[in-house]
């Protein structure tokens, strides 16, 4: 792709989400929800979105026609910055809120419930000592 984008920064890379409205499709489920932040690469392929170290929410619903209608829901002070970098819609209403309750709010306006996937969680729990046996 030799294509630059608007402020020079490089060639205008996209996020095909399609694959997205086909997992939905397959599981049954009306809508993708992933929360992190620009540290999570995830996160950062699905949304192109440079974002802060605070967290903020991406979410991912598909229509009656199965098509897909892609939210981000960005922390405060960076809307701007989301909607040069976020390609779908961008939600700054309430962006105090924590992510997960903005999301939340996408999902109430996006689909009327339903089952909704997440990504797999990456944390582990670590125990430290050793086992007590019982006498």
């Amino acid at each position: 792709m030799t294509d630059r984008s608007d402020d020079g920064r490089g060639p205008d890379v996209r996020t095909d989400r399609s694959f997205l409205d086909r997992e939905l499709s397959a599981a049954g489920a009306v809508a993708f929800v992933h929360v992190g932040n620009r540290f999570d690469a995830d996160l950062r392929y699905l949304t192109r979105f440079d974002g802060s170290d605070r967290d903020y929410a991406f979410v991912h619903a598909r229509d009656g026609d199965g098509r897909g209608t892609s939210v981000l829901c960005p922390p405060s002070g960076v809307g701007a910055r989301a909607r040069r970098e976020f390609e779908g819609d961008v939600r700054t209403a309430d962006d105090g809120d924590p992510a997960g309750v903005r999301a939340r709010a996408a999902l109430s306006e996006l689909t009327d419930g339903g089952t909704v996937l997440v990504p797999r969680s990456r944390r582990t729990r670590c125990v430290r000592g050793t086992p007590r046996r019982r006498a």
